[in-house]
């Protein structure tokens, strides 16, 4: 039953200890930045309206998707233009992380890899 109580503890310890620090973090630097996040995805047309009670006229909606295809258009334009330097970076820095690794390493890494390309491929999919 000891060993329960210690773990209880030791929880407890490490959970206060969480909220307390994260209550003195944000009194002693309210003004911090908040971490740099991705601006959120382009909503689609139907979503937009929705989000807005329905009230889009049919003027509205025409203009709001001709905005959403050019800014589409652009972004597909700009992901066919820098794709390949991106893609010939990351094999380049999997080929470096590969030479450091032992041949152990290598061979986990090789299947993380293989097995993971989605994951790894994920910001250039639309």
């Amino acid at each position: 039953m000891s060993t329960w109580k210690a773990v209880l503890a030791t929880l407890t310890v490490f959970i206060l200890g969480t909220i307390f620090g994260l209550v003195i973090s944000t009194r002693m630097f309210p003004d911090a930045a908040p971490p740099l996040q991705e601006p959120p995805p382009l909503p689609r047309l139907h979503q937009l309206n929705r989000l807005l009670g329905e009230s889009l006229s049919a003027e509205q909606k025409n203009e709001i998707s001709k905005v959403l295809d050019n800014v589409r258009n652009e972004l597909d334009g700009i992901r066919q233009e820098t794709q390949p330097r991106i893609r010939k970076k990351m094999r380049e820095a999997r080929r470096q992380i590969w030479e450091i690794l032992t041949p152990e390493q290598r061979m986990q890494f090789d299947g993380i890899i293989r097995n993971n390309r989605f994951m790894l491929d994920r910001p250039f999919r639309r």
